[in-house]
């Protein structure tokens, strides 16, 4: 860095940065409610149901039938659901590191603040 930087620029910069950092932590977060209230109700509601039948009956059950059709809703769900929780929690890792860069950024620049305010005190 230049001993003479731009403070505006750096600032709205980093102001730039935490809000992406922000806007990934709420993505995140909003995909693994998203998860959780599928899981819970709508996935286990279909386990439930299909829980107490026996295997054979499940598996032996016609095309067309209720049971059929809940063992087919129960096998789409376990990969929407990882795919939700897997997403969410990268987007939150994202957001969680672009706020540590954006930290590490501000710590680097420092010294130049200081060398400035001293420069100002000097006048």
């Amino acid at each position: 860095m230049p001993a003479e930087f731009d403070e505006e620029a750096f600032m709205s910069r980093i102001k730039a940065l935490a809000l992406l950092g922000i806007l990934f932590v709420v993505i995140g977060a909003i995909l693994q409610v998203t998860a959780f209230t599928l899981e819970f109700k709508k996935f286990a509601p279909v386990l439930d149901e299909i829980g107490p039948l026996q295997k054979d009956v499940v598996d032996n059950a016609d095309p067309g039938s209720r049971i059929a059709m809940l063992k087919t809703e129960a096998a789409k769900f376990p990969p929407k659901l990882m795919t939700f929780k897997l997403v969410g929690v990268g987007s939150i890792l994202i957001g969680i590191f672009i706020m540590l860069f954006n930290i590490l950024q501000g710590l680097r620049v420092m010294p130049l603040r200081l060398a400035k305010v001293m420069q100002q005190n000097k006048k």
